[in-house]
């Protein structure tokens, strides 16, 4: 869905009424966001949401010519920390959960394009709003069906105000990586680590510090 006037830009968001929309389809077409296709790769590629971590984010990959098989591995999106007060700090965020499982492309995706919605990290409490959970990870099948799911962390869900560092997860002998737990000095939170990982809790201060936003989801591709 492009600017009017300015062809070469999606819009920023859209709205139904009052209400935000993460995705906008004309029928069975989606036309926002704006959705390019990415060439996949022999062996592993991982998918953030790379834009400003506002929204869901589609994304869409073509198989290589030579891959039958895929292993797909999803991560959602790391919870936002809780902000702080002058009493206490805010806890860090949790960390989004792992989903897997093996396909094979030509059957599942006969035009071998694979596609779905990579989540955001979950915003951090601030003046306006608490910590918000992270948003979920997806596969879909030709049909727009969803697959394979994994869900975001939990806002404020660490016992403290570091965030919580996503464990490493071994599928088909495959190691993945997720991020690590959003911590600093400042008094404000830091963000957490990509993928999944949960952000850190504003700091102890009159004012109210911040909390950070969660690491973006992912998506791992393996073909072969």
């Amino acid at each position: 869905m492009l600017i009017p006037g300015a062809s070469n830009k999606d819009a920023e968001y859209v709205f139904v009424g009052g209400t935000r929309a993460d995705v906008v389809y004309l029928g069975d077409q989606q036309v926002w966001p704006t959705v390019t296709d990415t060439p996949g790769v022999m062996g592993e590629m991982l998918i953030l949401n790379n834009g400003n971590n506002d929204t869901y984010q589609p994304w869409r990959v073509t198989a290589p010519a030579a891959a039958t098989k895929v292993d797909v591995v999803l991560i959602g999106g790391g919870g936002g920390g809780g902000r702080g007060s002058a009493l206490s700090s805010g806890n860090g965020g949790g960390v989004g959960t792992w989903a897997a499982s093996t396909y094979v492309i030509a059957t599942t995706w006969p035009g071998r394009v694979l596609e779905g919605i990579v989540g955001r990290g979950g915003p951090g409490g601030d003046t306006v709003t608490g910590a918000q959970k992270g948003d979920p990870a997806t596969l879909q099948d030709e049909a727009y069906a969803t697959l394979l799911e994994s869900f975001g962390g939990e806002a404020a869900g660490a016992s403290g105000r570091t965030g919580t560092t996503v464990p490493d997860y071994t599928f088909n002998g495959r190691t993945y990586k997720g991020g690590i737990g959003g911590t600093s000095s400042n008094v404000n939170g830091a963000n957490g680590g990509d993928p999944g990982g949960g952000a850190q809790g504003g700091g102890v201060e009159i004012a109210g510090p911040y909390g950070g936003r969660g690491g973006s989801g992912g998506i791992y591709l393996f073909f072969y």
